[in-house]
């Protein structure tokens, strides 16, 4: 009896630390750009990130990761994205009262001239999410190619 009560209490404890450490939901989607039905095969366009959970909301996103977005650049189409060759996920980005986040980011390490903006919104049960996504600048190095911009994209995404 005395064994189960210790070792009920020490379940309980462990669960209410891990709710108040606050919980993550991993959210995944795809980009809405007609391009990225195209192709053989088609191109990923994939949206995926982590929703930090305090009392029941999402307060923060994190881990925002984009990969294959179609782009056309003044040397022809690319892809974009920033999950290879390792994952280089976009700073966090606070979730305000009205369910909404977004920023706009500057690759000031390794280009300058790159320019990335989300924006996005939860569903009132926070099981979904819809945005927008850009991405618009030039690549450093030879033979880069210059002048890109995916346009503005819509995207959804869920649990």
């Amino acid at each position: 009896m005395r064994r189960t009560a210790i070792a009920g209490s020490i379940v309980a404890v462990l669960a209410f630390a891990a709710v108040a450490l606050g919980a993550t939901k991993h959210y995944t989607g795809k980009d809405k750009d007609p391009a990225c039905s195209t192709g053989t095969p088609p191109p990923a366009c994939t949206i995926d990130f982590d929703g930090v959970i305090r009392n029941h909301r999402v307060v923060k996103v994190k881990n925002f990761l984009f990969d294959e977005i179609p782009m056309t650049c003044d040397q022809g189409a690319y892809v974009v994205g920033n999950t290879t060759p390792t994952p280089n996920p976009l700073p966090p980005m606070k979730v305000n009262a009205q369910r909404k986040f977004g920023a706009n980011f500057v690759d000031s390490t390794t280009s300058p001239t790159q320019f990335t903006h989300v924006d996005g919104r939860f569903s009132t049960n926070y099981k979904r999410a819809t945005g927008h996504f850009r991405f618009h600048g030039d690549f450093s190095g030879l033979g880069a190619p210059t002048g890109c911009d995916t346009g503005t994209d819509s995207w959804t995404a869920h649990r």
